[in-house]
This record gives structure tokens, C-alpha cells and sequence, in this order.
């Protein structure tokens, strides 16, 4: 996909934050194209790094052009990220002296509830500009993976939001308003060369069944939950761009075009309570 393109597709399905969060995923994949890991093993933890890394600076710019009016933490502690959803725990955080006339129900039950892994939000997106106070208002988590990760492990992090999107208490507002599980999706690049259409058609079949596993498990276990798959082609060599020329005819196996055919594609599964309409309204 063109510069051009690119720009008018983002223009059409992404809101301002995706567009960045896009555009971090692709600065992060490029990277790991020229840094190597020394060694194989570490190649997830390196892929990982440098995405949330990228990801991170693309929520600076946006967090700019916003007038800086949000917080933006990395590594940010899970059970804060919950507690702080709720307006009383920001304001007083752990230090009352009796928790239980102030603290909202939600909040006092985080540190028991088993369901909740325990851990660190990759980003998160607090409401407020940055001062001394580390209360502040949650608003978005983001969870990021590396390259083709397992369903296993993007079902881990849709979870982990999900839940924080539905926390309740009966006198108090949750403030979180999405949750984004990032990553990158590659195909292609085996045994058999493959033609622009194929892999665009094999790219449109993945993300379509990613949709369909992650809007099932939704409606089973988290009907008050939507989720919205966007997507955008970051690189795209098919067999196409490898037709000999004159001079180049002896240049290319059919193993080494092969190799060389694939799709990349940035992933943003994108996760929001699903509004009620009120009656008598369209």
C-alpha cells in the first residue's frame, strides 16, 4: 500500500488514537526489519519492545495534538488501572484511614478477585495532564504482542480488558471507555510464491476469523462487550514484483520468490461497551 492510499484509508476507518497506535505498529515492524536479535529466542521479546516502544512515541504525538490533556504510562500496574476507574479511589488512592466509606465496592474488591491477572498494562491512557499525582482517571488500556501470536495470548489480553471494562459498582461510574489489543499479522513467505490477490484473500480470510473467534467469546462470556477488528497493510511483496527482467531472468529461484511473497498487516482489536439504545430513540 502506497503513502497515498494508506492515508486515505486511515482517513476513512480510524479515528485520530488508531491512526497513531497504526502508525506506531508499522514504525515498530520496519525497525525489526533492520535490528536483529543476537539471539533467536529473544526475537519475541525484541519484536514486543520495540511495538510498544514505537506505539508509546506514535501516543506522545497524539497525546500532543490533544493539548496534552492525558496521562500516558508504560508498564502501567494492573490493579491501579482498575481501581482508578472509579472517581474516589483517584482522588484518595490508599492512604484513608477507613477505606470502606469512601472506596467504591469495585475497588475494594480488585486485590481478591482471582478472575483478574495480575500484572502490568503495556500502555494505558489516563485522564488528566501530567503532575506530582499518580491517581488518575483510567480511560484506555493497550495491550500489545509481536508478530502472528498465538489466540491463546491475544484471548489473555481481550480478558484483562474486557473485565475492566465491566466493572460495576452501584454508586459510581467507570471511567474506562476501550481497551485495544495490538499486533502484527504476517503471512505468506513458505513454500509456494504468491500472487497480490492470493495474499490479500488469505489476509481478508485470517482477519475474518479473528473477528468471528473474538465476537463469540464475546457473546458467550461478555455479552455487554463489543469488539471491532481494524486492520492496515503495512508491506506487501507478491509474485508480481519479481517478474524477470531481461537482464535479471537467471536472478530468482522459484524458492527464493517464494520466500520473499507475504502480507504484513497491523492488527487493533478494539473493545467497547455496547450502548443500549434508550426507548423511544433511534
Amino acid at each position: 500500500m502506497d503513502a497515498e492510499a494508506r492515508a486515505n484509508y486511515i482517513a476513512l476507518n480510524m479515528t485520530s488514537l488508531e491512526k497513531h497506535m497504526t502508525t506506531g505498529l508499522c514504525n515498530g515492524y520496519n525497525q525489526k526489519q533492520t535490528l536483529h536479535a543476537a539471539y533467536y529466542d529473544s526475537d519475541l521479546d525484541i519484536v514486543e519492545y520495540l511495538l510498544t516502544v514505537n506505539v508509546a512515541q506514535a501516543l506522545i504525538a497524539w497525546n500532543g495534538e490533544n493539548g496534552m490533556k492525558y496521562s500516558l504510562f508504560l508498564e502501567y500496574p494492573t490493579d491501579k488501572f482498575f481501581k482508578n476507574a472509579f472517581v474516589p479511589y483517584m482522588i484518595v488512592g490508599d492512604d484513608i484511614f477507613d477505606t470502606t466509606v469512601i472506596h467504591p465496592l469495585a475497588a475494594q474488591q480488585i486485590d481478591k478477585r482471582q478472575d483478574i491477572r495480575q500484572g502490568r498494562l503495556d500502555l494505558a491512557v489516563c485522564q488528566g495532564a501530567v503532575n506530582m499525582s499518580d491517581f488518575k482517571s483510567s480511560v484506555i488500556g493497550i495491550e500489545l504482542k509481536g508478530i502472528n501470536p498465538s489466540t491463546e495470548k491475544v484471548f489473555e489480553d481481550i480478558d484483562r480488558l474486557v473485565l475492566a471494562l465491566t466493572m460495576e459498582d452501584d454508586k459510581f461510574e467507570n471511567s474506562i471507555q476501550a481497551g485495544y489489543c495490538l499486533h502484527i499479522k504476517k503471512l505468506g513467505g513458505n513454500k509456494r510464491a504468491s500472487t497480490e490477490k492470493n495474499l490479500k484473500n488469505a489476509m481478508d480470510g485470517s482477519i475474518k476469523r479473528l473477528r468471528n473467534s473474538v465476537s463469540g467469546r464475546l457473546a458467550s462470556k461478555f455479552p455487554s462487550i463489543q469488539a471491532e477488528i481494524l486492520s492496515e497493510v503495512i508491506e506487501l511483496n507478491s509474485s508480481e514484483n519479481f517478474t524477470p527482467s531481461a537482464n535479471q531472468e537467471e536472478e530468482w529461484t522459484y524458492d527464493e520468490v517464494a520466500e520473499r511473497t507475504y502480507i504484513v498487516c497491523a492488527v487493533l482489536i478494539k473493545l467497547t461497551r455496547i450502548t443500549v439504545p434508550v426507548a423511544g430513540t433511534q
